[in-house]
């Protein structure tokens, strides 16, 4: 699942195609934006590695998962004590790692009917903007816990400031590329949309807690800073 625009890439076609070409390569997913919101199993993708973070799915920031094949020998990664069955030296996070397995048995639980009511969420924030103010990114068959889009004709990251002072909390892309020289999203740029679609872009991530009446009062507060910015850079409908 692409971070920025949710879209599912279609992993295990390109795993087939790689070994078609090479039947000894190892292929690896990162399966951080996907993991207990899209379903899917290590096997059915064809990975022999898969990456998880366990704050994607309300656990602690720094602890993750490497999924690993049973017969994909790796190498140690650091050398010492010999913890991690020897990959990975060091003093475990065992709190960590418990809130990762606490994480993931709660949401393993309601991982259906969370996909069904939030690509409700989803679609009900999208319908109830202004659709001559916003260009959407993501399409209907894309991850329902987020929706990319861009505010015509304005910045981005005013949009994303004027509405933290009112209380909604968005994205202008991804986090891993905040700090990036590059002001344009390279993601949204490949996918052959201009600067000015670029310079607009919002990201407004969804949650397995997210309520009705938040997502409804989210799009009327993006609603009314769209719409006051426009007034005041006179942009017409």
């Amino acid at each position: 699942v692409n971070n920025e625009t949710g879209a599912l890439y279609p992993v295990r076609e390109v795993f087939a195609l790689a070994r078609a070409a090479n039947p000894q390569v190892v292929c690896h997913t990162d399966a951080v934006q996907g993991f207990l919101k899209v379903p899917f199993t290590p096997r059915a993708l064809g990975a022999d590695l898969v990456t998880l973070s366990a704050h994607k799915i309300g656990g602690l920031k720094g602890i993750g998962a490497l999924i690993k094949r049973k017969t994909l020998v790796l190498p140690a990664y650091i050398f010492g004590g010999g913890q991690e069955a020897g990959r990975r030296s060091g003093t475990e996070n065992v709190f960590g790692i418990m809130s990762f397995a606490y994480a993931a048995e709660e949401k393993y639980s309601s991982i259906k009917s969370d996909y069904e009511r939030i690509s409700s969420y989803r679609e009900a924030f999208w319908s109830s903007l202004n659709q001559n103010h916003f260009i959407r990114i993501s399409t209907s068959d894309s991850s329902p816990y987020v929706l990319s889009l861009s505010a015509n004709g304005l910045r981005g990251e005013i949009v994303l400031h004027m509405a933290e002072d009112k209380g909604l909390l968005i994205g202008t892309g991804s986090a891993c590329s905040s700090n990036a020289k590059n002001r344009y999203s390279k993601v949204i740029l490949a996918m052959g949309y201009d600067e000015k679609v670029a310079d607009g872009l919002l990201r407004v991530s969804f949650s397995s807690s997210t309520t009705e009446a938040e997502v409804k009062e989210a799009a009327k507060i993006l609603s009314e800073v769209v719409s006051e910015l426009r007034t005041r850079m006179n942009i017409k409908d």
